[in-house]
């Protein structure tokens, strides 16, 4: 869309779409680097997130500059790098709450994890129906652009909540208090 907005020739689209393809790993494990991220952030680990980061980011230099610029491989090498380094944060991730047994931080798979999974569920449908309320509204209107406008907002506004949810320690009194401040 915006490269037809912007008047560019076709092969811009062309070429966004072979990206576009070669990019769906990493969706796969930008959803699983979120939650374990998350996990990490709970027990106080972010040093080792800077470590696993670091790292990886000194391996997706070395193989932008192999893949991109000695073998010109292109928009593929450049995929290719960026596929691999966040499959390499997500296991590095996984292999230091799996194998590290300090502070507590992974006892192993319980039943406890799933107490209490009311109000995620709760918290999950009311997302979808706003998300398919959105896009009931934008098809409604049979507009693109206002369908790229409502996702856009819907998840800033979203994003905006979680993030004031989370500062604010998770306590409801408080995350009214600054959302009404916004």
């Amino acid at each position: 869309m915006f490269f037809f907005l912007c008047n560019y020739e076709h092969i811009w689209f062309v070429l966004a779409g072979k990206f576009a393809v070669w990019m769906i790993p990493q969706l796969f494990a930008y959803a699983l680097n979120f939650p374990i991220q998350k996990f990490l952030q709970a027990q106080g680990k972010v040093l080792v997130m800077l470590w696993v980061s670091g790292g990886v980011l000194v391996l997706h230099t070395f193989f932008s500059w192999l893949l991109i610029l000695k073998l010109e491989w292109g928009l593929i090498g450049a995929a290719i790098t960026l596929n691999t380094s966040w499959w390499l944060i997500v296991i590095a991730q996984l292999l230091y709450i799996f194998i590290t047994k300090s502070d507590g931080a992974w006892s192993g798979f319980t039943w406890l994890a799933f107490v209490d999974l009311f109000g995620f569920v709760k918290l999950s449908l009311a997302s979808a129906v706003m998300l398919w309320y959105f896009h009931s509204l934008a098809s409604f209107f049979h507009s693109t652009w206002l369908h790229m406008v409502l996702n856009f907002n819907f998840l800033m506004v979203w994003q905006l909540g979680v993030l004031v949810f989370d500062d604010t320690g998770g306590h409801n009194r408080a995350f009214r208090k600054s959302s009404h401040t916004c």
